[in-house]
Formats: C-alpha cells, structure tokens, sequence
C-alpha cells in the first residue's frame, strides 16, 4: 500500500511541475482558439461573388414579354441527323422532337442556358448556333448537373434569358437580382421563384380565378410541354408548392 502511495503521489508531482503546469496551460488555450475559430467559422455566412462585375441592364416590362414570346414562339425544324450522339442514359430527349417536323420553343436543357441570343458558352453564339455545330437539342433528364454538348434553357436559363441577365443563374441565385414582394402585389412579368423547386414568369390571373396564367420552360405529363411554353398553374398548386 505505501509504494503505491508513494507512485501516485510523485505522478501527481509530475502533472504540477512548472514545466507541466505550462504545458497544461499551453494545450487549453489552443483548445479553447480552436473552439473559437470552429465557432466563428460555422456562424460566417458564405460570401456572395461580387456583382459589381456583372453588369445588368434594365429591361422594361414590355421588352421582357416580347423577348418571352419570341423564344415560346420560335419556330425550327429539328433535324436528328446533325443532333450530336444521343446514345446516352444521361440524356432524354424531349417529346415533342420528331425527326423532320417543324416544332416551337427553345426545348427544356436541364442546365442550358442557349437561347435565340444569348448563351453562357464561348464557342456557342445562340440556339441556332448551337444546332449547326451538332449539339443535342435539350435534355429533360434532371438527375445531377448540366450534360455537356447539349442546347436550350431550364427553368431559370428561361428567366436570365428574359430579362438579359448575362450569366447563367439558379433558382438559388435569382434573388441577387430580383427584390422580393407579395403575392398580391404581382404584376405581368413578375416571378415566382421557389428556390429549390420552380421559377416562373407571372402574366395574369387565369379566367376562372382559379390559377394564373405564366410563361416558363418546364417538363411535363404531356409532350406539349419540354420547352418554353405559356401554361397554367393553379392557387391550390401554388399554395402547396410555394
């Protein structure tokens, strides 16, 4: 018994020595900095790219609907022999595509951001560029990000190219360049964003009062969809969703 007295009393010594009681000290405040730094960083909030970089020019209401239209109401021939390589399981085709027919709209791209004058890639010049140079004309298949080699607009590709927004935006970075208002404060050419969900493009309230009348690129049940399109969406929808 007093050997093992004597043991755990010189250990004890040992942890109180100068030189351990200086270590001791030194160990706790780099675990407290540690703590510290954790804490700071976990509370910063991510820094957003600075946007005095990209220069965004005001649009008009009226400009906006007639850039709308004009990419719903493009009419192109789709052409499967100059359609780039389709063998893919990473790509779907839209629908409404058929081999020789004439069909409208710029088609739903998952990612895209090529529409009749705008595109996010350098050696693309627009939509019709991008069909003499053999890309694949849209994509509705959303699993995972933009495949390469392929041309149209999604959802929010639909809106930058609307209102002229320079860049390819999200639905999780709309809101740098719009300001938030109330649903009942909606005017025609207004959106509706969900930010991980949807965006559309607000026109009017739909003649039965049950819904709204909106432009958007989309998918959906029905081939008519796959591209820009005017549709209808419901409040009840709207309320469930957004």
């Amino acid at each position: 018994m007093r050997g093992i007295r004597i043991k755990r009393y010189r250990k004890f010594n040992r942890i109180k020595s100068p030189l351990g009681c200086l270590l001791y000290v030194y160990l706790l405040i780099m675990l407290i900095a540690f703590i510290l730094i954790l804490i700071i960083y976990l509370s910063k909030e991510p820094k957003k790219p600075p946007q005095n970089d990209i220069k965004i020019s005001k649009i008009k209401r009226s400009e906006a609907f007639k850039r709308g239209m004009e990419m719903i109401n493009f009419v192109w021939k789709y052409d499967a022999s100059k359609n780039g390589v389709v063998d893919n399981n990473e790509i779907t085709m839209p629908r409404h595509l058929k081999d020789g027919e004439l069909t409208s709209g710029i088609p739903y791209c998952w990612g895209g951001y090529i529409s009749l004058d705008m595109s996010n890639q350098p050696q693309i010049k627009n939509f019709k560029d991008a069909l003499d140079k053999g890309l694949i004309a849209g994509n509705i298949n959303t699993n995972g990000g933009y495949k390469q080699l392929t041309a149209g607009l999604d959802c929010s590709g639909f809106v930058g190219a609307v209102f002229k927004i320079p860049i390819k935006v999200s639905t999780q970075t709309l809101g740098d360049y719009f300001h938030p208002i109330k649903f009942e404060d909606l005017k025609p050419m207004d959106i509706i964003n969900h930010e991980k969900y949807h965006v559309f493009i607000y026109l009017k309230e739909s003649a039965d009062k049950k819904g709204i009348i909106v432009m958007e690129a989309t998918t959906g049940k029905n081939e008519i969809f796959d591209r820009t399109t005017i549709s209808y969406r419901s409040y009840s929808e709207i309320k469930k969703i957004y």
